[in-house]
């Protein structure tokens, strides 16, 4: 099953500051490649979030949201990409680095 893929805005805002970032450092190309693969990663996670994850019980709390389904992924060794999920839709929260 693949869940719908929602971003906050937080997430959003992550999002672009990583493509600018790697634009500025590496050019246009480098970006859509890093941050598309990004995407992919995360909808990935959206078929099965369940598995090579880690929990966010912390963050759950407080959120005040099921610690069974707040969960983060590393991406690239660099930024990691919290989430919560539910049946259809798995929330992008923020990516930090």
């Amino acid at each position: 099953m693949t869940r719908e893929v929602k971003t906050t805005k937080q997430a959003a805002a992550d999002i672009a500051t990583i493509y600018h970032y790697t634009k500025n450092k590496w050019g246009t190309a480098q970006a859509d490649k890093y941050v598309g693969n990004l995407i992919v990663e995360i909808e990935r996670h959206g078929k099965c979030p369940e598995f090579l994850t880690r929990k966010e019980s912390r963050l759950a709390r407080r959120l005040n949201l099921d610690p069974e389904q707040v969960r983060s992924f590393l991406y690239e060794k660099h930024y990691r990409c919290y989430f919560h999920f539910d049946y259809s839709v798995l929330h992008v929260l923020s990516i930090w680095q």
